[in-house]
């Protein structure tokens, strides 16, 4: 019996289909603009207002992992333009090609909330996580310097390198000092960082010739001050 041979073409590999639709797992690479730029996007008439803000936006991620056709989908409240702040923003980040399921980013659509808040206090720290958070904070004619921090810190709570945080409630008077002030939320107690807050405070003092410190005479507003011990850079 002749024995035939026959070239049989090997089944064709498929690929796995594309993901589709919004990422969902995003990998951020940076924001491409430093902590004090980042407050150059505050609407002025939101700024103005002493008014926050939450924009939800939708881009689409380049070959580069730039953001491009980006849009507002929500806003929250309407009127002061965060939508539109939140755009040209969101052209300043950069994510990575791949997420993090390890699926291709190009091409597809990420959607983000990006939050604009309005501080009164300048003890608030800046959220670690700026690609979604635009921090803001009324002018100080008059601030606690570094010095003034570490002379005030408490001294039980410094031997034990113990942090704390603490909230005050504070009347803004006609020149921008603020009094009186009282303590409305310590954490942890026993340690007189209530005390020291309220030392601070009698340091602090609104501009209140421009932007939302011309609002804010004769308001009771909260103040977080937060004691931290310097970080190694």
């Amino acid at each position: 019996m002749p024995i035939v041979l026959a070239y049989v073409d090997p089944p064709a590999v498929v690929a796995p289909a594309a993901p589709m639709g919004p990422i969902t797992d995003p990998q951020w690479e940076s924001l491409r603009v430093n902590r004090g730029e980042i407050q150059n996007y505050y609407p002025p008439g939101a700024f103005a207002a002493a008014a926050s803000g939450v924009v939800v936006i939708e881009c689409r991620v380049t070959g580069k992992g730039t953001l491009v056709d980006c849009k507002a989908l929500r806003e929250a409240p309407e009127g002061f333009q965060f939508g539109d702040a939140a755009v040209k923003l969101a052209a300043r980040f950069r994510m990575k090609t791949t997420t993090r399921s390890g699926a291709s980013a190009v091409g597809r659509v990420v959607r983000m909330p990006i939050e604009f808040n309005f501080a009164w206090s300048m003890f608030e720290p800046i959220n670690p996580r700026p690609t979604f958070d635009v921090l803001v904070s009324p002018k100080w004619a008059k601030r606690p310097t570094g010095e003034d921090l570490a002379r005030y810190y408490p001294v039980a709570a410094e031997r034990q390198n113990k942090e704390g945080d603490v909230t005050l409630q504070c009347q803004v008077q006609a020149d921008g000092h603020l009094a009186p002030c009282s303590v409305i939320k310590e954490q942890p107690e026993a340690y007189e960082f209530g005390a020291a807050a309220l030392m601070l405070a009698s340091l602090l003092q609104m501009d209140i010739q421009q932007g939302p410190g011309r609002k804010a005479a004769g308001k009771l507003i909260d103040i977080p001050v937060h004691f931290r011990f310097p970080r190694s850079p």
